[in-house]
């Protein structure tokens, strides 16, 4: 962007005689100063570019660059995925039924995402762990048996670390 500066001396000419052949503005003149105004006017800000190519201020949108308190409920939507594989590009809460022997796997790892898993595994359904699906060492035993558990998962970027609730009656 760049402001508008005057080009011309135009107030030296306020002087002299209107006479004087040198009081004449030629078109050359006139030429640099309405580039120079061109130039301003086309490199400031364009209202038509408000939350396209400009971020709009609202104070009542969260942004990534700030740190905020939120003042009511932040609610992430609940994607059912009954395959036991869960894309965290997709949400971060998940319901799933499986309806047969699966792999509880993460897909599009992104570090330092969180969420929750509700795992209605009624059918009793033998569950393993992919290897990128970290547990303690009776994760897929405990959720292999029938029943309905809360998981909630932290994925480091390259593993997604899982913890479970004991079975729901």
């Amino acid at each position: 962007m760049s402001d508008y500066t005057i080009q011309v001396s135009w107030s030296g000419k306020d002087a002299l005689a209107d006479s004087d052949p040198n009081k004449i503005i030629s078109g050359a003149d006139f030429n640099t100063e309405f580039s120079a105004v061109q130039t301003a006017v086309n490199t400031k800000y364009d209202s038509s570019d408000l939350g396209v190519t400009l971020q709009q201020y609202d104070a009542q949108n969260a942004v990534t660059d700030a740190a905020q308190t939120f003042t009511v409920s932040q609610r992430g939507t609940i994607t059912t995925d009954n395959d036991l594989s869960f894309d965290q590009n997709a949400t971060n809460n998940f319901k799933c039924t499986p309806t047969g022997t699966g792999t509880l796997t993460f897909t599009n790892h992104t570090a330092g995402q969180s969420g929750n898993i509700l795992l209605d595994n009624s059918g009793g359904h033998a569950i393993s762990l992919a290897a990128t699906t970290k547990g303690d060492a009776n994760l897929a035993t405990t959720i292999s048996t029938a029943g309905t558990y809360w998981l909630s998962y932290y994925d480091d970027g390259t593993n997604a670390y899982v913890v479970t609730s004991a079975v729901f009656a």
